[in-house]
């Protein structure tokens, strides 16, 4: 199938489509049931992609750590944001359908005949047959699932026998090796601060080392992780840890400021919001 690939091609939705599902804070909009902290303007929109991009590097290129069957008929993008995955998998896999769903209306208007775009709470009941699906890839969505043994559930449920799963998220360490500041002076008063907020809106962060753990009680065989370093900071004197860095530095600077604001939007904070950490996270 045709691959989407230019800026112009990977549009956002008409802004007038958010009007009824999303609130606007600080100039930015929202998912007005509280339940996402990331917002969802062109800003977040270039972070997306260049997140995809970036996953792509460390991955050498590949689309999923999974090697996929040549033969998958139906591949699932859990939160699919702006769409760019699920169209290059589509380009990838031409004779399977790829379905992506995600709350925001921001994916791509011209794509693949093989892509879908639906736009609902992953959270909610899929509109997916069960034992139908090759491959599900749940990517980004740390902080923003309430209930993640339940979608695990519903995985397994929609997958094939032998099909699939894969979740991909970023762990916040902050690592100060260079030695600038002391400990106690970045990792655990920012660790506090998303904890704090975490317990408060009844999600979780840092879902990474509790996954292994659902999958296995879910009835997941085979389940295994991979880890690979995306630093921050010009610290890396490898090359390939280098490229990373300067793609997530790039990245990650920007989403500060909106994020900050909708840390102090889930409710009056006792503590130092995270914008207050930029100048030693820039350091």
């Amino acid at each position: 199938g045709p691959s989407v690939e230019s800026e112009s091609d990977i549009a956002s939705a008409d802004q007038e489509s958010f009007t009824s599902q999303f609130a606007s804070a600080y100039g930015h909009p929202y998912n007005s049931a509280g339940n996402i902290f990331l917002p969802f303007d062109e800003t977040e929109q270039r972070r997306l992609d260049s997140f995809h991009r970036l996953l792509r590097v460390c991955l050498n290129g590949e689309l999923a750590v999974t090697r996929i069957p040549p033969e998958a008929k139906v591949i699932v993008d859990i939160g699919t944001g702006t769409g760019r995955w699920a169209v290059e998998m589509a380009a990838r896999y031409p004779g399977a359908s790829i379905i992506g769903i995600d709350i925001a209306p921001i994916q791509a208007k011209i794509v693949p005949e093989n892509v879908t775009f639906e736009i609902a709470d992953v959270e909610q009941p899929w509109k997916i047959e069960p034992e139908s699906v090759d491959f599900i890839q749940v990517r980004g969505l740390a902080g923003m699932i309430r209930d993640w043994p339940a979608l695990a559930a519903q995985a397994f449920e929609k997958l094939k026998p032998g099909g699939f799963l894969e979740i991909t998220d970023v762990r916040g360490k902050v690592l100060d090796f260079d030695r600038k500041f002391g400990e106690d002076e970045i990792t655990p008063n920012l660790t506090k601060a998303f904890e704090q907020v975490s317990a408060n809106v009844g999600t979780i962060f840092d879902p990474a080392p509790l996954v292994p753990g659902w999958l296995n009680d879910e009835g997941f065989e085979k389940v295994a992780q991979q880890t690979e370093i995306i630093p921050l900071g010009r610290w890396p004197r490898d090359k390939k840890l280098r490229a990373r860095e300067k793609m997530a530095t790039a990245m990650s600077l920007p989403w500060f400021a909106p994020t900050d604001f909708n840390l102090m939007l889930v409710r009056p904070l006792v503590i130092q919001p995270v914008g207050s950490y930029n100048p030693m996270i820039k350091s």
